[in-house]
């Protein structure tokens, strides 16, 4: 197969690369790669995204580390941007979300394909990790205990509120 060949899209809108990144085929993405590096930026549905916030978004994490080794940050857009950092907050990967928002610090607010920002994800995933620890203590009010995404979350914030720092009246 040529270079071009391998391009090729099929009647949905996937080249045999995005197939090879939407299940998990590491090895058989690596064969391709090495035969045309441009598949990496090669965009396909849903949201005419790129092959990494596709296998982000069916949570094929050892693909996502191989995809980013091959797809510098700059190459995605803001929409891209906000949706790969959206979905590693909504699925606890913490590290690749942090590591692109201080590449680029104004993704943290970059609204994606859904239509949220990545601190919208951040929150939401952290709301889901509250567990109640027991409805009324001993003063009457709700008591609650969170897990080490909590933490996480005010450390983020404390870290984007020096790009964006509030405003004072």
């Amino acid at each position: 197969m040529t270079e071009e060949d391998l391009e090729i899209k099929d009647d949905y809108g996937f080249t045999a690369f995005a197939y090879a990144t939407h299940i998990g085929n590491i090895e058989m993405a690596k064969c391709l790669v090495r035969k045309n590096k441009k598949l990496v930026s090669i965009r396909s549905p849903p949201n005419n995204a790129m092959p990494l916030i596709n296998a982000c978004r069916q949570s094929q994490w050892e693909m996502v580390e191989y995809l980013r080794s091959l797809t510098p940050f700059e190459v995605l857009d803001d929409q891209d941007g906000a949706a790969l950092i959206s979905q590693c907050f909504l699925s606890e990967h913490f590290d690749i979300g942090w590591d692109l928002i201080h590449h680029r610090p104004t993704l943290a607010t970059t609204i994606d394909y859904s239509g949220q920002t990545p601190l919208n994800a951040l929150i939401c995933g952290l709301h889901s990790q509250v567990e109640v620890v027991s409805i009324y203590g001993n003063n009457g009010f709700m008591t609650v205990s969170t897990t080490f995404s909590s933490l996480f979350f005010n450390i983020i914030t404390l870290d984007i509120f020096q790009y964006y720092p509030l405003k004072t009246l």
